[in-house]
Order: structure tokens, then C-alpha cells, then sequence
């Protein structure tokens, strides 16, 4: 796309943030620069000289390219010629300055900003579902910004939502402090509209009955781990009758290091009413054991070795989630793992200082962003093209500008 043909919309100056969403229907495929010209901006008209649009797209094309902290950010938009400054919505000679920029984001409501990058991945995870068969996988996992704590105050943590089949990140909240990701868990899936027939993966802490009745108000479903924060449901779910349940998946996979590694899954069917399972609509739990292959001390044979056990409870029935899904299900649930990794290597998130304001959220917002415009033009190489998006920033600009990005 030439940055010639690329045509700007237009942005108001709303000071609502419940209109951010207003004008557009979720499922209607957009641009991030169409989503990002609905946030209102927070500041006041006297003094303004870049507005609200221009800076975040500017921020995002910084990002596109690997930008990690704001004085990069600002060193990025310096370097962009007055055309492609002009093509962002910045329309002054000169570009912001590292202290605008940083007092932007700090200002800027991340909720609001949370909002209108929802609009656009929800658009598009569910035009992705809408051309595929099968069961919708949210992972919703928390992340702590290690780099921003400081004395007397806790670290930023964020909890999202991945939608695992678009690999997109649908939904993000600040915990707040003096709580628990317990407490976000519905407010975070609050801000998906349409939940219907979508199992919803958690780790062991969110073993909680509240999520489980939250989640068949919606029609979706709760897959998650079963661990000793639970001692009595635990007890119930390992004195089932493992030896007599037929073995319904094993996993084969080569692991880091070459390492090759076994899941040997079993899953049973319980009662709705079942009195062996004190949780709220259990269907189905599963034994999750890992082996991996190891030679014996002579060398001369190979054997596999027993790591470990894992119990997992699932609020669907095996109609819904056979166990061969169910088994992937419970695999996929760490790719939400992955995705904070690559925002901890590819973009050092944890060794970020930034801390005044919203300042932190709304760069972890942004990052998501840009890993989920990557995914959805076809890639899963983040940080080679970054690289290349660094060197080409007309390319991040189309690609901000594109209802269907792609890297070809």
C-alpha cells in the first residue's frame, strides 16, 4: 500500500470514553488506525499541538519496529520523514518530543485505550472463528511488570484474554491493588460481548465456583487446573478411579533442547449433581501424565521417566469437548505463556522502569497490538519482523491502515 493512497479518518475530540465503541458494530472488520481515531483525547485543547490520533499511531509504528522504551519511541518518530509523520496523523513540522510523548501515555485512560484495541481484535478473532469449525479457546493468564515496581508501591499486573485459534489478545484489565486476579476475572471477560459455546482456560487459581456459574450464565465453559488451593476438591478428583479409565489421548512432542516428551491424557465423564465432585457444573476431569525420554545409565536403551501429574477440571460435557480436545485444550493454554514471553524478550517488558501513571498498561496494550497485527498478517517470527519493519516504516504504516494485513 503507498502511503499516497493511504486516506486518514477523520477524529473528534469526544470526552466520553462510553463512545469509543459507539459507532461501530463488533464483528465489523476495521483498521487500527479507524479503532485508534475513536479515543477521545484526555487532555486539555490549550497547548495541544499533536493530537491524540497522530500520537498513537505514532507510538504503534515506534513499536512495529521494535521500539522498547519511550525514549525510543521518541527517537523512532524523529527519525521518520515529515511524509510519513504527515501519513500518522501528525500534522506539525516537528515531531513530539520524548517528555509529549511520555505525558501522553501517561494521561491516557487504558481502559479507553483498552476499549478501541478490543473493538479491533474481537472483530477480527471472530471473522477468523466464523471461517473455521469447532470450539472457541479463550486463555486467560496474568502478568506482572517486574521493572516498574518501586518502594511503597506494588507492580503493574495485567490480566488478558487470548483468543487461542486467532492468536489474538482480545481483552486486558489492570489488577487493581490490595487484589487478586481472582476479583478480574469476570470484569475481564466483561469485555467480550459474546462468550456463547467458548471454553475458557485458567490456572489453578482460578478454581473457583463463582467462574464456573459466571461462565454457564453465558453458555461458555471453565477448563482449569485442580492443585491443593483446593484440598477437598483436590482429594475427590485424584481418589476417582484412574486404573479403570481408558487412556483417550497421548502426545508426542520433541521439547526445548531436544527433548522428547510424553502426555498421557485420561479424561472422565461425572454427573452434573455428582457428590464425588463438589464444583459447580463439572462434567468432565482429566489426568494429565508427563513423561520424558531418557537413556539409562549405560546408554545402551531408552526408557521413559514420570515428571509429573496434573488434574484438571472442565465445566463442558465430552460432547462438546471430546477428550482428544480436551487434551489439546489444556496444551494450548500455555500459549498465552508464550505470548508474555515474547513481550518479555522481544520487547524487555520486564526491565521497563516506566511506572507514573497509566504509562505501563498502555505500552502493554500497545505491544499486544502489534504481536496480534504480526499474527494476523501471517507470522509468528515477532522479532525478525520487527527488524524488518524498523526498516521499512512505510510498511507498519500500511499495515496500521489495512482491514486485512499481510506480510506478502
Amino acid at each position: 500500500m503507498e502511503l499516497s493512497n493511504i486516506i486518514l479518518p477523520s477524529f473528534g475530540q469526544s470526552s466520553a470514553p462510553d463512545r469509543v465503541c459507539s459507532d461501530v458494530t463488533h464483528g465489523e472488520v476495521e483498521s487500527v488506525a479507524v479503532v485508534l481515531a475513536r479515543v477521545p483525547d484526555p487532555r486539555k485543547a490549550r497547548g495541544v499541538r499533536h493530537g491524540v490520533f497522530g500520537l498513537l499511531m505514532a507510538v504503534l509504528v515506534a513499536v512495529l519496529a521494535g521500539a522498547e522504551t519511550t525514549i525510543e519511541i521518541a527517537e523512532h518518530v524523529q527519525d521518520l520523514s515529515g511524509r510519513q509523520r504527515r501519513a500518522i496523523g501528525l500534522k506539525r513540522a516537528k515531531a513530539p518530543s520524548l517528555s509529549t510523548i511520555r505525558r501522553f501515555l501517561m494521561v491516557l485512560d487504558q481502559q479507553v485505550l483498552q476499549a478501541a484495541l478490543n473493538v479491533w481484535a474481537q472483530a477480527h478473532a471472530a471473522r477468523i472463528a466464523a471461517n473455521r469449525s469447532g470450539l472457541r479457546h479463550f486463555a486467560v493468564d496474568g502478568k506482572s511488570m517486574r521493572g516498574a515496581a518501586c518502594k511503597g508501591r506494588p507492580k503493574p499486573h495485567l490480566l488478558g484474554v487470548l483468543d487461542v485459534g486467532a492468536g489474538l489478545f482480545v481483552g486486558q484489565l489492570p489488577v487493581a491493588a490490595k487484589t487478586n486476579e481472582i476479583g478480574m476475572f469476570t470484569q475481564v471477560l466483561d469485555q467480550i460481548d459474546n462468550l456463547d459455546g467458548v471454553l475458557v482456560s485458567a490456572d489453578a487459581m482460578h478454581t473457583q465456583t463463582a467462574h464456573a456459574e459466571y461462565l454457564h450464565e453465558r453458555g461458555a465453559g471453565l477448563l482449569v487446573g485442580v492443585k491443593g488451593n483446593q484440598p477437598t476438591l483436590f482429594e475427590q478428583v485424584t481418589a476417582l478411579p484412574w486404573d479403570d479409565v481408558p487412556i483417550g489421548d497421548t502426545q508426542i512432542g520433541t521439547r526445548l533442547h531436544h527433548r522428547i516428551e510424553k502426555r498421557v491424557v485420561k479424561v472422565t465423564s461425572i454427573g452434573y449433581q455428582d457428590e464425588q465432585i463438589a464444583f459447580a457444573h463439572a462434567r468432565q476431569v482429566a489426568q494429565v501424565t508427563r513423561y520424558i525420554k531418557r537413556k539409562t545409565r549405560t546408554g545402551r536403551r531408552w526408557y521413559w521417566k514420570k515428571l509429573e501429574t496434573a488434574y484438571y477440571l472442565c465445566t463442558l460435557d465430552q460432547i462438546r469437548v471430546p477428550a482428544t480436545r480436551l487434551a489439546q485444550a489444556v496444551r494450548e493454554h500455555w500459549m498465552i505463556e508464550s505470548w508474555h514471553w515474547s513481550r518479555d524478550v522481544t520487547f524487555r517488558e520486564d526491565s521497563h522502569r516506566a511506572r507514573s501513571g497509566n504509562i505501563a498498561a498502555n505500552l502493554a496494550a500497545l505491544r499486544n497490538t502489534a504481536i496480534s497485527l504480526l499474527h494476523l498478517a501471517g507470522t509468528t517470527q515477532i522479532a525478525r519482523n520487527l527488524r524488518g519493519l524498523a526498516r521499512n516504516p512505510d510498511y507498519a504504516i500500511s499495515l496500521l491502515n489495512s482491514q486485512n494485513p499481510t506480510l506478502n
